[in-house]
């Protein structure tokens, strides 16, 4: 199976949003933790289930969260790019492509 890896930019990302959440609401943070979880799952056993946009680049929605999971793939690796909120700051993470195996 592939291996899914994380830049380490995307988990501080995801860390930041669940902190958000858990302030806003008590268990809201740990709601969107497992969410996120679960489509990381979803795009290890099926990463090409989303479309590309552009430069092998595949955006997966985080079901109830305004947030994608940006990935894209590598020969024996999926690496999670960003966890992105869909109308703040985009393409912030584009330059963590630059530091991804090739």
């Amino acid at each position: 199976m592939v291996t899914l890896e994380w830049n380490p930019g995307a988990r501080e990302d995801f860390d930041l949003a669940i902190e958000w959440y858990e302030r806003e609401k008590s268990g809201l943070g740990k709601r969107f933790s497992n969410n996120v979880d679960s489509i990381c799952s979803k795009i290890r056993s099926h990463p090409s289930a989303w479309p590309t946009r552009g430069k092998g680049i595949r955006y997966c929605p985080v079901k109830d969260f305004p947030f994608n999971v940006v990935y894209t793939e590598r020969p024996s690796t999926i690496w999670i790019v960003a966890v992105a909120h869909r109308s703040r700051r985009p393409d912030y993470w584009k330059k963590r492509l630059n530091d991804l195996p090739k």
